[in-house]
């Protein structure tokens, strides 16, 4: 049967498409050269502001404008723009009360120029991870790279934020919602895990929630526009006539229901007493705690539940496997607590692309792995996530691996 392909499936992330940036030091000693009078107004720029990079005396002789004093070393990495690449060093401004850039040209010539945190947040380098490059999943320079610097508070909430070069100026994005009382302006993003998807846009982590016994999985995507300069988070259709963004909330799905069958607990009840059971296999005891979530009175009723997404194949081995041992105890379902944990090299799992092949679906996965000596994280091989549509909405996994073990 012929072979449909999503017009990304051709093109393979050559790169890391969302990485920690590279951390190195960065001078702060200024030129000194009296600073040339130059109409940047102030050091840190209103929200949306234009800040030129590319042209001016200033930059042409090499000057910044602005008598700067870097707080703290910054992240250093390589800007791509639709026509030209950069050398950038985002850096904590004053207490962390502002971001600054310095930006360095393929002439050599550099400029600091800083833009204001999010009110309560500050910005903290020490974290490798408050600094990313977002780069289209094409590699094709049809799209700008975004820096995204995310801040925290003091209770460590985070805020993202997002800056881009467009017709030789470095701006902030201006950040969008629809809500159902339309689009609506954000001071900053609360999601700051941003995955690549296609030209455009970024998938955030799933939001997933249980009615009558079913996973009711929820996407959205912030897309980029180049011409306005604005980053609008929207939901995502999830049907079957959506091939790409069905897969990504089948993959979610089915890593949320795997996780209790390698590194999570389900609810218990702790107060209660525990029973323990000495084991026929290798004489080991183990204490068995009582299961309080909902969905589930016994095993029978969790086998149901978990056959409702994954093959009857699967879902054996899933039970046969489980470190967590479900089984039922005077009729009721009980569990071991799970002592594993999530591999910690691994930082996110992602499609890369599709094929559509007599009636399954074929995700192609790839897994992001820390390399922690570069600051940078390596794709690997994730293999394929087969998925089995059943009617517009529902599925059944007939191919997987758990990214996260």
């Amino acid at each position: 049967m012929k072979l449909k392909k999503n017009k990304f499936s051709a093109v393979i992330f050559a790169a890391v498409c969302v990485f920690c940036v590279i951390f190195t030091s960065c001078s702060s000693d200024p030129p000194d050269t009296a600073m040339p009078n130059v109409p940047y107004g102030d050091v840190t720029a209103a929200k949306g502001e234009a800040l030129k990079i590319d042209t001016g005396e200033a930059l042409k002789n090499g000057y910044r404008p602005f008598n700067v004093n870097i707080a703290d070393n910054g992240f250093t990495f390589e800007y791509s723009s639709l026509d030209e690449n950069y050398i950038i060093t985002a850096s904590r401004g004053p207490e962390g009360a502002n971001v600054w850039f310095t930006v360095e040209n393929k002439d050599f010539s550099a400029l600091t120029i800083g833009f204001a945190a999010p009110e309560g947040f500050t910005l903290n380098t020490a974290d490798r991870t408050s600094i990313k490059l977002l780069k289209s999943p094409t590699n094709d320079r049809s799209s700008p790279d975004i820096i995204e610097v995310i801040f925290s508070d003091t209770d460590d909430k985070k805020a993202a934020l997002f800056y881009a070069v467009s017709d030789g100026q470095l701006r902030e994005l201006t950040i969008y919602r629809y809500s159902t009382f339309g689009l609506e302006p954000m001071d900053y993003a609360e999601e700051i895990t941003l995955i690549p998807t296609e030209n455009f846009k970024f998938l955030v982590p799933a939001h997933i929630d249980y009615h009558g016994g079913r996973a009711v999985t929820t996407l959205e995507c912030y897309t980029f526009d180049p011409n306005t300069l604005t980053m609008t988070l929207a939901p995502e259709k999830t049907t079957v006539d959506n091939p790409l963004y069905f897969g990504w909330a089948a993959y979610e799905t089915a890593n949320e229901i795997y996780s209790y069958f390698a590194d999570k607990t389900l609810p218990i009840d702790e107060t209660a007493d525990y029973i323990t059971i000495t084991s026929t296999v290798d004489d080991e005891v183990y204490r068995y705690f009582k299961v309080s979530d909902p969905r589930f009175s016994n095993l029978t009723e969790m086998r149901v539940f978990v056959g409702n997404y994954f093959s009857v194949e699967l879902t054996d081995k899933m039970f046969a496997v489980s470190p967590q041992k479900y089984r039922d105890i005077n009729g009721q379902l009980y569990t071991l607590k799970s002592t594993a944990t999530k591999n910690p090299e691994i930082e996110s799992a992602r499609i890369t692309d599709y094929l559509i092949e007599d009636g399954n679906i074929v995700y192609r996965t790839v897994q992001d792995i820390s390399v922690p000596e570069n600051n940078i994280t390596q794709p690997i091989d994730g293999g394929d996530f087969i998925v089995i549509p059943v009617g517009t909405s529902s599925f059944s996994v007939a191919g997987y691996n758990y990214p996260y073990k």
